[in-house]
């Protein structure tokens, strides 16, 4: 079958007549309009198609399909959420990304200038020395220099 009528394709959809008219509103493609008397063709392919397309509009969250109460329904669901995390946040169970993340680049630089000032600092201790005491005063200053990176 390749056309159809109002009736036919609401026994291939198995939906009611008046859901048809309800889809042709919201755009199902009518190949031939109906008058008085008369039923509207359409083209079963493209019929099937645009249902096709609507179901995974919806189920993709295109809002455009959306009802009013589901919508009423997201945005509360939404405005829970916001309260939940803002909550979470005054708790202090959850921090925003963008404190944690400055917070982890200014540890990264102080650790970056600790380290590249060890040279600096135990060059002179380290004259005459032998390999066990310079060993040792590298560690020590290697341990210093990461102390940033704890609670310590």
């Amino acid at each position: 079958m390749k056309f159809c009528d109002t009736d036919q394709l609401a026994e291939l959809f198995d939906v009611h007549r008046s859901t048809i008219s309800q889809w042709i509103k919201a755009g199902l493609p009518i190949f031939e309009r109906g008058s008085t008397g008369k039923a509207h063709k359409f083209k079963v392919a493209d019929a099937i198609n645009w249902r096709n397309k609507r179901a995974v509009e919806a189920a993709t969250g295109n809002t455009d399909l959306m009802t009013a109460d589901e919508a009423k329904r997201r945005k509360l669901s939404a405005e829970a959420g916001l309260q939940e995390i803002e909550l979470a946040m005054k708790q202090g169970k959850v921090v925003e990304i963008e404190s944690v993340y400055q917070d982890k680049c200014n540890e990264n630089a102080e650790l970056r200038s600790n380290m590249l000032n060890i040279p600096n600092r135990i060059a002179m201790q380290c004259v005459g020395e032998d390999e066990t005491t310079i060993h040792k005063i590298m560690t020590d200053e290697i341990t210093i220099a990461l102390r940033c990176l704890s609670d310590e």
